[in-house]
């Protein structure tokens, strides 16, 4: 199930009001909360909680500096989907190791 919010204001006042949220999905850029101000604030109230963010800026699409995964634009359908459960699979907001090289 994917709750839309219209900002960070919006998810967060979610999130306080709905413990069922497994992950947090926000685009890093965006106006208010950045993407990363949002994953901090969303981590100090609920430390549980998954999070992947995104981007459209090459230079930002690498995991953030905690080891939040970020997933680099534009992505398809089944990226998003790999990634979502590999978050989900994962430990709260730390990235899932690189893929070794063969």
């Amino acid at each position: 199930r994917v709750t839309p919010a219209g900002n960070s204001e919006e998810a967060l006042a979610l999130l306080d009001a709905d413990d069922g949220f497994e992950l947090l999905f926000s685009d890093l850029i965006m106006p208010g909360l950045d993407g990363r101000q949002l994953a901090a604030e969303a981590r100090r109230r609920r430390p549980d909680l998954k999070i992947l963010l995104t981007s459209g800026y090459p230079g930002r699409a690498a995991a953030a500096d905690d080891g939040t995964p970020v997933l680099p634009k534009p992505y398809r359908r089944g990226e998003l989907a790999r990634h979502v459960a590999e978050a989900l699979a994962g430990s709260p907001h730390v990235a899932p190791p690189p893929a070794a090289s063969p």
